[in-house]
C-alpha cells in the first residue's frame, strides 16, 4: 500500500469515527439543553402508550420562565428556539428524526435517528425534569 493510499484509508476511518462519536454525544448535548427545563408543555402528560403518542418537538419553560422549543428543521438540524431572545440556535446536524414523549409527570424519553451508510442509527435517551418546589 502506497503512502497516498494509506493516507486516504486513514482519513476514511477518521471520518467514520467522527460520525460515530457525534452520534454517541447526542444524549449529552440534549441533556445540556434540557438542564434548565422546569416545566414541560409539549408533549403533554403521559398516555397509556406514550411511544405511540410521541411528538416531533419539545416545548418547555425554564426556571426563569423563558419558553424554549427543540425541533427538527427541514435541513435535518435539531434546533432550539428561545422565545425571550427570539433566537434560533443549531444544536445538532444530520439528524434524520427526533421523537419525544413523556413517560411520567417529570420524565421525558426521546429518540434521535441519524442516517448513515449502514442505515439508520438510533440513540434513545431519558431526562428527568426537576420539579419546582412550592414556596
Amino acid at each position: 500500500m502506497t503512502s497516498l493510499q494509506w493516507f486516504r484509508h486513514s482519513m476514511k476511518v477518521v471520518g467514520t469515527l467522527d460520525k460515530d462519536t457525534q452520534l454517541l454525544r447526542l444524549p449529552r448535548v440534549v441533556h445540556h439543553e434540557l438542564s434548565a427545563a422546569r416545566e414541560i408543555l409539549i408533549p403533554t402528560s403521559a398516555d397509556k402508550d406514550p411511544v405511540e403518542h410521541f411528538r416531533h418537538q419539545l416545548v418547555f419553560r425554564d426556571s426563569t420562565g423563558d419558553l424554549s422549543m427543540l425541533f427538527l428543521d427541514p435541513k435535518n438540524r435539531l434546533v432550539q428556539y428561545s422565545h425571550s431572545r427570539s433566537q434560533f440556535r443549531d444544536i445538532l446536524r444530520q439528524v434524520a428524526e427526533f421523537k419525544v414523549w413523556r413517560s411520567s409527570t417529570n420524565r421525558l424519553e426521546y429518540e434521535l435517528v441519524r442516517q448513515s451508510k449502514q442505515g439508520p442509527e438510533s440513540i434513545f435517551g431519558t431526562f428527568i425534569i426537576p420539579l419546582l418546589k412550592s414556596p
